[in-house]
This record gives structure tokens, sequence and C-alpha cells, in this order.
């Protein structure tokens, strides 16, 4: 759900939102995996952290659509 198709899809839904402040673009955490074995469960999951120039381009999307976007 991160690309170029997606962000301009959530934005076009949001830019009518009368009560929305902005929206924040979390990129992928990979110590998240560290809770998994804690639980005792095994994560095989392959997910990447978007790169710097995808997240900007994503937080551009939104600015375009006049919704402030903050990058966390």
């Amino acid at each position: 759900n991160d690309d170029a198709a997606n962000m301009l899809a959530t934005a076009s839904l949001l830019r009518g939102a009368k009560a929305l402040l902005g929206v924040e673009l979390l990129p992928y955490n990979a110590y998240a995996g560290a809770k998994y074995a804690l639980a005792g469960l095994i994560y095989d999951h392959d997910f990447q952290r978007p790169s710097d120039e995808a997240l900007e381009e994503a937080r551009r999307i939104f600015a375009d659509a006049g919704i402030p976007a903050t990058i966390r």
C-alpha cells in the first residue's frame, strides 16, 4: 500500500475530510519483528523500509492535494 497509485487514491479520498488536520507517514519499522520471538512466534515477513525518496514522494502527493503530511 505504499506505491504512488495508492497514495494518490488515499489523498483523493481524504481531500474532502473537513476535520482532517493532516496525515502521518509511518515507514516500516524492522525492529517490530523482535516482538514475535518474545511471544514465541516466528517472524517470516520480508518487508522493507521505503527509501527516503519514496517517503518524500508520498509526502508530496498529500501536500499537492492540500493535505499536510509528516514523515515519522
